[in-house]
């Protein structure tokens, strides 16, 4: 991205970030954002904004950095350059979390596995703090979001 922040990329008369929103606003109770830099655009927003707690870490240290700042049981993520966010996204993510009694849920396009797009329970953060991103799904019981679930 030549050192842009992806959320602020122009798409469809706004941005990538305002694009994530718009689609997953009516889905959730919170819409909590975390990032690691533009903070008073993101802010505008008018969204709880979390910064990392480490810099440059990638988007393990933004969802841990987020977690602690949750007070529901399940927490959806969803990066923000993910453009064609269904309706049903939040619904179906949290469904097979439930049907399949797994820690952690990802959705799955017909090209591969989206580990980004994904749910999770909060009691799990635990073990996302002590894993990172490469080991992260081989220390939860994984389960993938139907295959006709397109993002």
């Amino acid at each position: 991205m030549g050192g842009k922040n992806k959320a602020l990329i122009p798409f469809n008369n706004s941005t990538l970030i305002e694009n994530a929103i718009q689609a997953l606003q009516p889905q959730v109770d919170e819409i909590i954002i975390s990032a690691n830099r533009d903070l008073s655009y993101l802010k505008a927003l008018d969204f709880t904004v979390i910064e990392d707690q480490t810099k440059n870490q990638g988007p393990l240290i933004g969802i841990v950095s987020a977690a602690e700042h949750i007070n529901t049981k399940t927490v959806v993520v969803t990066p923000c350059d993910v453009i064609n966010i269904p309706d049903t996204y939040v619904k179906e993510l949290i469904f097979t979390l439930e049907l399949t009694k797994s820690d952690v849920v990802v959705a799955k396009t017909k090209q591969r596995t989206q580990h980004l797009n994904c749910a999770f329970k909060l009691e799990a953060i635990e073990n996302l703090k002590k894993n990172y991103f490469r080991r992260l799904f081989k220390s939860f019981r994984l389960a993938s979001a139907n295959e006709d679930f397109i993002c």
